[in-house]
């Protein structure tokens, strides 16, 4: 998963602002090469947060980079 964290949650899509974030998903075969791109979205960016679910529920690994000046 990507997930991206506005620096204003008034930028985010109303179908995503209850959860915070835009979230984009994406699914691989085991052994398969693949290379996605997803435009992101315009509005300022504070944080990334991205990773891989066992499922959809038990996270494998997750790294997060912030932009902000925090």
């Amino acid at each position: 998963f990507l997930r991206v964290y506005p620096v204003v949650p008034d930028d985010l899509p109303v179908r995503r602002q209850r959860h915070g974030y835009e979230e984009f998903r994406f699914r691989f075969a085991i052994g398969a090469a693949c290379v996605r791109e997803v435009p992101l979205p315009e509005y300022g960016i504070a944080a990334i947060r991205t990773g891989q679910e066992d499922g959809g529920i038990h996270p494998r690994w997750e790294g997060e980079i912030h932009l902000g000046p925090d």
